[in-house]
């Protein structure tokens, strides 16, 4: 089978891509003399939370050593390392419960769409953001892929995405001083052709521009195999929080997504099933599928984290999009579009997606 490398879209080498944060390791074991229990179970960590008044949602702002500490962690509540002589079997009182200090400081919550059982307006999954690319000779923006909003400062993509390669398109932080550009990372949008959008019955705001400050490839990404495709975009300035722009949920390891679950991949770009892109946010609905499905990618030496498969299949610009699962009221990252088969066969092949969930502990070290 021959593997469209949606992935390696001749597009941009990061000034900062080599920019790799230190792993301090893959497990999430405690000392002996410490058991892993939720926050609210441990008051010596529950104290440091509350002096550093630290919101849940902006865990990129949490100190080395409280990092150090955390042995599981979910969008909603993580868990610590705990010094025994310091547990107790009593959560703190809801004065002291330091998930209610923490949210107390940040009113927005997670996974959340404002918008209720309409897919065809603004603000239905706000998590989305698109990743733009300058044209060196010409001064155009294109965005070829996509990223999803994890913090107020953090946007999550493919590594090959990050750190595409090209001659003429190249991703702003590299040019500050070679042309006047617009910014590279745009949030909020729905129709690409109007801003704002608006449906009959109100308008959103414009979209929101960002410049990128930093981008974190994991350490291990290989680009001929697409192992360990992921990366974190962090932004000079905070997203502002509204109905077109929220954080999506990581997902939590109470929750596990098996094979045969549903779940949607959000985007923008062509389908198996149009001659051009689309200017409209899509929502495709997929199906996990178990890793064998995907046997003809392994076979070949490429990485196959997540398998999935819909009745219509994305032929580009989808590379980074999430795949989300919904979990009662709330959307969950399950996965990242990695790359998938080319859309000039007749077969509709599965796709393959970075495993979010497998990334936690990476992804606290550098957030």
């Amino acid at each position: 089978m021959y593997v469209q490398l949606m992935t390696r879209i001749s597009i941009v080498t990061l000034l900062l891509s080599n920019r790799v944060a230190t792993t301090i390791g893959n497990n999430f074991f405690c000392q002996n003399n410490q058991q892993c229990t939720f926050l609210e179970y441990c008051p010596d960590k529950a104290i440091l939370m509350k002096r550093n008044e630290l919101p849940i949602h902006r865990p990129y702002k949490l100190d080395y050593s409280f990092r150090q500490s955390i042995c599981d962690y979910s969008a909603l509540r993580p868990k610590v390392c705990c010094d025994v002589s310091s547990y107790s079997s009593r959560p703190l009182s809801p004065e002291q419960n330091i998930r209610s200090l923490l949210e107390s400081k940040s009113n927005c919550e997670c996974g959340k769409s404002l918008i209720k059982n309409n897919i065809d307006t603004f603000g239905t999954y706000p998590f989305l953001a698109r990743i733009g690319f300058i044209n060196l000779q010409k001064g155009n923006m294109k965005y070829p892929c996509s990223g999803t909003i994890i913090n107020e400062r953090t946007v999550i993509t493919t590594a090959s995405c990050a750190l595409a390669n090209s001659q003429i398109y190249k991703l702003y932080p590299e040019i500050l001083d070679v042309i006047s550009v617009e910014y590279a990372v745009a949030i909020g949008e729905f129709n690409t052709e109007t801003d704002p959008d608006c449906n009959p019955l109100f308008c959103g705001r414009n979209v929101q521009l960002y410049n990128i400050s930093y981008i974190i490839k994991h350490p291990n990404y290989c680009a001929d195999t697409f192992a360990n495709n992921i990366a974190l975009i962090h932004l000079e300035k905070p997203i502002h929080f509204e109905v077109t722009a929220q954080p999506v949920c990581l997902l939590p390891r109470e929750i596990y997504v098996k094979a045969g679950s549903n779940t949607v991949l959000i985007g923008w770009g062509k389908l198996s099933n149009q001659k051009d892109l689309s200017t409209m946010q899509q929502e495709l609905k997929m199906t996990l599928l178990p890793k064998q499905n995907c046997w003809d990618f392994l076979n070949q030496g490429y990485s196959v984290e997540l398998c999935a498969s819909g009745e219509t299949e994305p032929c580009s610009a989808y590379n980074g999009s999430p795949l989300l699962y919904k979990y009662s009221d709330t959307y969950f990252l399950v996965g990242i579009l990695s790359y998938g088969s080319n859309c000039d066969e007749k077969s509709n092949s599965p796709l393959v997606f970075v495993d979010v969930q497998k990334y936690a502990r990476w992804l606290l070290e550098n957030l």
